[in-house]
């Protein structure tokens, strides 16, 4: 994992892939980050944010930009990331904090109900390579629907495996949850997730991601497509 300089803040990388945007100033990334913030706007019922993953804790900057002033909690065994965060984003950031933990232990844990849950957690493999865990379809989805409030909604932010297809990796994720739906990206391998006890139809969540882009000023506006897994 490297570190480069742009020409808004610091941009962390490994291989192909950007693990981690981390802007100087609130607004858009431009990528699957503003959807991940895009969709804790539209569709948390509270204002608190539990992240699982947080590395440069990315998506942050565009929800802060949206006026979303939630009380963010990150989880990460790296907290490299964090510390950049820290130092880029310390005047703007607002109410965050992040703990040096496995997620899996994290949950095990915790005793409260979370409104909004982000699932970020990736591995870097050797070939500079990144993948989602094993542990990501096997054991978390569960842990994340028992520890959801009754309206709570859970973030996944989905990449391509090696060893699993689309499919399999979208049921096991959405498994222990009544309703799920798929975000489609045009210029992102990357594929996020919803999922809860209840969520607006896709038609409808397509829209208010949508409004909430164009609010934001991002490029991902228009280049998304919701569909309902469950059918």
């Amino acid at each position: 994992m490297e570190t480069r300089k742009t020409r808004h803040g610091i941009r962390i990388v490994h291989g192909r892939h950007i693990v981690s945007e981390l802007l100087a100033q609130p607004g858009p990334t431009h990528s699957v980050f503003d959807v991940l913030a895009a969709s804790v706007a539209a569709l948390s019922p509270g204002r608190d944010l539990t992240m699982l993953g947080f590395s440069g804790g990315g998506m942050l900057a565009p929800l802060r930009s949206l006026g979303r002033d939630d009380r963010v909690h990150g989880v990460d065994l790296d907290l490299s990331g964090a510390r950049i965060f820290r130092r880029l984003a310390r005047k703007w950031s607002g109410d965050v904090s992040v703990t040096r933990a496995d997620a899996v232990d994290f949950l095990r844990k915790s005793t409260r109900r979370h409104a909004c849950i982000v699932e970020d957690l990736s591995v870097q493999l050797a070939n500079r390579d990144v993948q989602k865990p094993d542990v990501s379809f096997e054991l978390m989805p569960s842990l994340i629907a028992k520890r959801l409030s009754k309206r709570g909604v859970a973030i996944f932010n989905l990449l391509p495996s090696d060893s699993r297809t689309w499919r399999e990796l979208e049921r096991g994720v959405m498994a222990p949850f009544e309703v799920a739906r798929v975000v489609q990206l045009d210029d992102f391998e990357n594929r996020v997730l919803l999922a809860g006890a209840a969520l607006p139809d896709p038609w409808t969540i397509h829209q208010q991601l949508n409004a909430v882009l164009s609010l934001l000023g991002s490029k991902m506006a228009g280049t998304l497509h919701v569909r309902d897994r469950r059918a």
